[in-house]
């Protein structure tokens, strides 16, 4: 019986923290890209990545994401042009799995056109630009909020399964 729960309980937090560890490529982006990139809104502390998979290889970008300053030192001229250009401040190196890479580049693909085209204005209307701009990747829930949330579920299983546990153990 006790191994039995405990294996149950091993398979519930192997699958929550499965679901916590493969986030979207829209997650990934609003939770760390946003601060120095946009997706058709402009160069902020680093470039625009609007149009970015079109013009980069997909295991470049990969390898500029994972750790930009490590290309830069094997002698990679794009890597070193970007880091001279943006003010020599360098890409903080990123530890994602494939499968987010895979998800965060998917996004970048798909939310390029639509936010060139979200942030293309009519001739003539200056004025009213800074309204119509909208930033694509714009967090609709920041990822602390669904960290804390993940780890709440969590510990409301690990409750539950002990509840059910001592409930048993009471009857017999």
């Amino acid at each position: 019986m006790k191994t039995r729960l405990w294996a149950t309980l091993v398979l519930m937090l192997v699958g929550f923290s499965a679901r916590a560890q493969t986030l979207s490529g829209k997650e990934i982006f609003a939770g760390n890209c946003t601060a120095c990139h946009s997706i058709g809104g402009g160069d902020i502390l680093g470039p625009d990545l609007a149009g970015v998979t079109e013009r980069r290889e997909a295991d470049w970008i990969k390898s500029f994401i994972t750790n930009s300053q490590q290309m830069i030192a094997a002698g990679d001229e794009v890597a070193a042009e970007l880091f001279n250009k943006y003010n020599k401040i360098p890409m903080p190196p990123h530890k994602f799995s494939d499968e987010e890479l895979n998800n965060l580049l998917s996004y970048l693909e798909e939310a390029g056109p639509e936010a060139v085209a979200e942030t293309t204005l009519p001739k003539g209307t200056p004025e009213i630009a800074e309204a119509q701009v909208v930033k694509a990747g714009s967090p609709e829930m920041p990822m602390s909020v669904k960290v804390i949330l993940c780890l709440l579920s969590t510990a409301a299983v690990i409750l539950s399964i002990t509840a059910i546990y001592l409930l048993r153990m009471l009857r017999s």
